[in-house]
């Protein structure tokens, strides 16, 4: 049992490297990265494998690995700190009437692919067109971070820095480190944003 904890944790801490280093620079690396979340199930057991072998070595590492996934993800699973979420956001009674409408996966299916659509055509320089996929994907009162970043650069660029800032900042909200790669350029754009509204 300690050799495949001591396997998994030095596999986790791999990806995590490669994470930092790479972001979703790369194919696999970008498909790993989507379901990474999941890679963090098994260290329960590696905690308390780690707790009855006594093996400080390994539960130092466990334990490091738990403060990795907080990092990344510990803001989706805290409650909120306010009440106040500058929007609409998606309430179980929406998730509940979408289920008995139809299917919920295809309504987060159609979420995820017009985000996407949106990025994609900002990157190629097609900023109007983006737009209108963008507020597709944010017309539930999604509250995930990155689709709000997308928005909030996608209206950065057609110079609406009202709402740009807006979408930032409740991206910034919901979780300062909603990305390695794109959290930085959000708080940079903000505080380009803020010294633009100031003058």
């Amino acid at each position: 049992m300690r050799r495949a904890g001591v396997w998994y944790l030095a596999l986790l801490f791999l990806w995590f490297l490669l994470y930092l280093l790479f972001g979703d620079g790369f194919g696999y690396l970008g498909l790993a990265n989507a379901v990474a979340v999941y890679f963090f199930l098994p260290l329960p057991i590696a905690l308390l494998s780690a707790w009855r072998s006594r093996d400080r070595r390994l539960l130092a590492a466990s334990l490091l690995a738990a403060g990795i996934f907080a990092w990344l993800w510990g803001p989706l699973f805290w409650p909120p700190t306010s009440a106040d979420t500058n929007g609409p956001a998606l309430r179980m009674m929406t998730v509940n009437v979408l289920g008995k409408a139809g299917q919920p996966e295809a309504v987060l299916a159609s979420i995820q692919a017009a985000d996407a659509l949106a990025w994609a055509l900002y990157k190629s320089g097609r900023y109007e067109e983006s737009r209108a996929y963008s507020r597709e994907a944010l017309r539930l009162g999604t509250q995930d971070p990155l689709m709000l970043f997308h928005a909030g650069m996608i209206e950065y660029r057609l110079d609406d820095y009202d709402e740009a800032r807006t979408h930032l900042e409740r991206a910034v909200k919901i979780n300062p480190r909603f990305s390695l790669l794109y959290a930085e350029t959000a708080s940079a754009t903000l505080d380009e944003l803020r010294a633009v509204v100031r003058r």
